[in-house]
């Protein structure tokens, strides 16, 4: 899930095509570390650490530092959790 290929079907808005930045930390299968350093302010960096729940469920929980203030309003959180929606879909049509 973690390799280019897989990451581009799922990662950002729906409609958008969104670049994957620098990856930083990969430990499969339970973090990935991206940084995104075009992003205004010096860079975003994005945690994302996966927790298998052992009944065929992973938590997904993302840690953000660098996010400017545009990126903070209700609208560009909604936005996101998009991704998040990207995933599941993405997940169901490999299966």
């Amino acid at each position: 899930m973690i390799t280019p290929a897989h990451l581009t079907n799922f990662l950002g808005l729906y409609g958008v095509s969104t670049p994957l930045g620098i990856i930083e930390v990969i430990e499969c299968p339970t973090k990935l570390v991206t940084l995104e350093p075009d992003v205004p302010g010096g860079g975003m960096r994005s945690t994302h650490t996966y927790t298998d729940l052992g009944d065929g469920r992973t938590r997904v929980d993302v840690d953000q530092s660098g996010v400017p203030e545009m990126y903070r309003s209700p609208e560009a959180k909604a936005g996101i959790e998009t991704s998040f929606d990207r995933f599941a879909e993405y997940l169901n049509s490999i299966r």
